[in-house]
C-alpha cells in the first residue's frame, strides 16, 4: 500500500469499511428461499372403490379451509393451495389400489389449516371432487388439524388415513 497515491490509498480504505459495514448479514439466502418447505408423511388406504369413481387422486394442502366443493380443486388451480403431486392431469397422481404411499410435498413455510387427500369421483376435472382423507391428530378423530412448515425444514409424520367407505365430514 505504500506505493500508492494517498487518495488512492484513501478511497480503498474508504470502500473497505462501506463493503464491513454494508455486509452486516453475510451471505444470507434471499427471502423466496426462506419461504421454503417440506412436510411428509404415509397415507393409508382401506376399501378402495370401483376404478370408475377413481379418476385422479391428490394430496392437498389450503392455508384455509375451502368453503365449497368446487374450491377443493380451485385452490390448486389457482396456486392458493398446494398440490402433491403437482401437475394437475390424471395420468399423474397418488397411485391406486396400493397399501400405503410415502410423500414429501416442497412447500411455503407457515401454516396449513387443511391438509387432506382429494379424489375426484367422477369425469369433471372442475367439480368432481371431495375429501378422501384429511391430516388429523388423532385418527379416530374427525376434526382436521392445522400444520406449521418451518421455513428450509421438513415437518414430518403428516401422516393420512383414507377410508373410502367412510371419508371424514366434507368441509362446505
Amino acid at each position: 500500500m505504500h506505493f500508492m497515491k494517498p487518495r488512492h490509498r484513501f478511497l480503498l480504505v474508504l470502500l473497505s469499511c462501506a463493503a464491513l459495514c454494508g455486509c452486516d448479514e453475510g451471505l444470507k439466502p434471499s427471502p423466496a428461499a426462506v419461504q421454503t418447505g417440506y412436510f411428509s408423511g404415509v397415507i393409508r388406504y382401506r376399501h378402495w372403490p370401483s376404478s370408475d369413481s377413481l379418476h385422479n387422486l391428490r394430496l392437498i394442502a389450503f392455508r384455509s379451509r375451502p368453503a365449497s366443493q368446487s374450491a377443493i380443486i380451485y385452490g390448486a388451480l389457482n396456486g392458493t393451495a398446494v398440490l402433491y403431486p403437482s401437475a394437475l392431469d390424471t395420468t399423474v397422481h397418488l397411485p391406486y389400489l396400493v397399501d400405503s404411499t410415502v410423500y414429501v410435498v416442497n412447500a411455503g413455510s407457515g401454516t396449513y389449516a387443511y391438509v387432506v387427500v382429494g379424489q375426484q369421483f367422477g369425469p369433471n376435472i372442475q367439480a368432481d371432487w371431495r375429501v378422501a382423507g384429511q391430516y388429523t391428530f388423532d385418527p379416530a378423530n374427525i376434526v382436521p388439524a392445522p400444520i406449521e412448515i418451518p421455513p428450509l425444514d421438513t415437518l414430518k409424520d403428516v401422516n393420512i388415513t383414507v377410508d373410502f367407505a367412510s371419508p371424514p365430514p366434507q368441509p362446505f
